[in-house]
């Protein structure tokens, strides 16, 4: 949908009642234009009904519109056409014959791909409007469901990587690497990890096996079990596209790389060597700037929780601090604080190792040891650049704390991160790194968090615990009355929607506001143990309630919050 056609298209979704004025306007704030992206967007808000949405936009267009879920998914034909070049436009294929081709869209933007899908396929494509929300669910699902074989000749969607080869390399290692079964295999794991939303790939050479891992949700699955001989050359590739020393073999390396997918999406990428018995062990991260931002109400935050979280966003000072081991969701949680905080008024900076997120109107500074530029160094900048807001990706040592500290009582809201077990062990930490009590007092909010699995809606299956057993787990009568029941995963495999009976991820958290009580606790120097107590008494919930309260709603399992709260207190 291009900005000709926004217009009349906005017009009719205010006067029908899908969407208001003030929706409107904020998805022009937020894209720049009601161009391409739109739908996709009003689509994703709670406040909009997706069926009425794509009932207009048929309307508008003069397109079929058809629901997804009255035609069966194995129904879809074998066009000819590489399924993954469909999934990369948002299309999906319906139905064929000799001479037509059916294809799904939710967005009348796609229209502009027929004439690529003519070429590509010889058949005359026609287009059916369908419900973003049910075509997005439907393209995960077969993203899910499919692995790249090790010597695969299907043709992949044509993808750009920001990289060149290591001069002065022997020809015949670099012409190695080059083979086309290696790049496919390659450029197949990336793609599909990307579109999985994986967070880690992980090539892992054995005695007699080649194993690749992908890391989705928070737990690492197969991806790929490629034959023993290829580990060499893999990892010579991905070396290439990492600008790395191919014939270093004996020490680990560093590296990065950038993916520009067909969409012309970009994703970073940082990549990791480390010799091994048997060859040496890649690991990639993926760091996908582009992908969506969840709003604050959407993180996992109670009630309760949150207005501590936007109290404490709302002061014009002092630090706010989210603590919790690597990969509990930290960066998501501080960037959801800082789209908040992102307005015309404020000048808001932040450095981080490296930077995960870009959000437009945040001066993002990475770190460069190499060049002299650390966290604390960044800082001192920072304070000589009129900040209102500062964000700094970790406090890792008493310099960085110092600075940090000075500046949430000189007039700056400072948010960071740690690495502590809860909010209360946060406090003992800020006295590891010689911040003095006094100084520590300037923090307002201290947020622990996890990352749990949540339950497939669709898959989810209800039965009545044993209450003898839950007790033993630290249920307690206010969280589970008795008689309660509980929801657990549905057999893997079994349902279309997930691959093992979960779906995503959801935050579970303490939000532990620093009241006045507390604040002298911090001041007098007590333990952390008189500080728990005290947040006991204030009714603030910790990690492994808050996680049991969202068992008890069926959001996750009792075996999932096991997994991730075992090692916190059950207060």
């Amino acid at each position: 949908m291009h900005g000709a056609h926004a217009s009349p298209l906005s017009k009719r979704l205010v006067s029908l009642g899908v969407a208001t004025r003030e929706t409107i306007a904020a998805a022009e704030q937020e894209l720049g234009s009601l161009g391409a992206g739109f739908i996709a967007w009003l689509a994703e808000r709670e406040e909009i009904d997706s069926a009425r949405l794509a009932g207009a936009v048929a309307r508008e267009f003069g397109l079929p519109l058809l629901d997804l879920d009255r035609l069966d998914e194995a129904a879809a034909p074998a066009t000819g056409v590489d399924s993954e070049f469909l999934a990369s436009q948002g299309l999906a294929a319906l139905a064929a014959d000799r001479k037509r081709l059916v294809l799904a869209l939710s967005d009348p933007a796609q229209i502009t791909m027929l004439d690529e899908v003519r070429q590509r396929t010889s058949l005359n494509p026609c287009a059916v409007l369908v419900e973003h929300r049910k075509l997005a669910a439907r393209l995960q699902a077969a993203d899910a469901g499919r692995a790249p074989d090790a010597l695969s000749t299907e043709e992949l969607p044509p993808v750009e990587f920001e990289a060149e080869a290591p001069q002065e390399e022997d020809p015949a290692i670099v012409a190695s690497v080059e083979e086309a079964p290696v790049v496919r295999f390659v450029n197949g794991i990336l793609l599909n990890a990307i579109r999985q939303g994986a967070s880690d790939i992980h090539f892992e050479p054995y005695e007699d096996e080649y194993r690749v891992r992908v890391r989705i949700d928070g737990l690492l699955r197969i991806a790929a079990q490629p034959p023993a001989g290829l580990a060499a050359k893999v990892c010579a590739r991905l070396k290439v596209l990492a600008r790395l020393d191919i014939a270093e073999r004996r020490a680990p390396q560093d590296g990065r790389m950038r993916l520009r997918l067909p969409n012309r999406r970009k994703v970073d990428l940082r990549m990791n060597t480390l010799p091994t018995l048997y060859g040496e062990k890649v690991v990639v991260r993926i760091l996908d700037s582009g992908a969506a931002l969840p709003p604050l109400d959407e993180l996992g935050m109670s009630v309760n929780q949150q207005g501590h979280f936007l109290a404490a966003l709302d002061r014009p000072q002092g630090m706010i601090l989210v603590t919790g081991p690597t990969g509990s969701g930290k960066t998501v949680t501080l960037y959801s604080a800082l789209a908040r905080l992102n307005v015309l008024e404020r000048n808001v900076s932040a450095v981080e190792d490296p930077c995960e997120i870009q959000l437009a109107g945040i001066n993002q500074v990475n770190v460069n040891r190499s060049a002299g530029l650390t966290f604390s160094s960044a800082l001192r900048a920072f304070l000589r650049q009129d900040p209102d807001v500062i964000m700094v990706g970790e406090i890792r040592d008493a310099e960085t704390a110092a600075i940090a500290v000075r500046a949430a009582q000189t007039g700056h809201l400072v948010l960071s991160t740690l690495h502590t077990e809860d909010a209360p062990a946060s406090l003992a930490r800020l006295r590891d790194l010689e911040v003095p009590p006094y100084a520590a007092a300037s923090v307002h909010l201290i947020v622990a968090q996890r990352l749990a699995r949540r339950l497939c809606s669709e898959c989810r299956q209800r039965y009545s615990p044993d209450e003898g057993a839950l007790f033993g787990q630290g249920m307690i009568a206010d969280v589970l009355p008795a008689g309660t029941q509980l929801y657990r995963p549905g057999a893997p495999g079994a349902c279309r929607h997930c691959d093992d009976g979960y779906r995503g991820r959801v935050g579970i958290f303490q939000a532990m506001p620093v009241s006045s009580a507390l604040r002298q606790l911090i001041v007098d120097g007590a333990p952390v143990a008189a500080i728990e107590a005290q947040a006991e008494r204030e009714n603030i919930s910790g990690l492994r309630k808050s996680g049991l309260k969202k068992v008890r709603d069926g959001v996750t399992s009792l075996e999932e919050i096991n997994r991730v709260t075992a090692s916190v207190a059950s207060t």
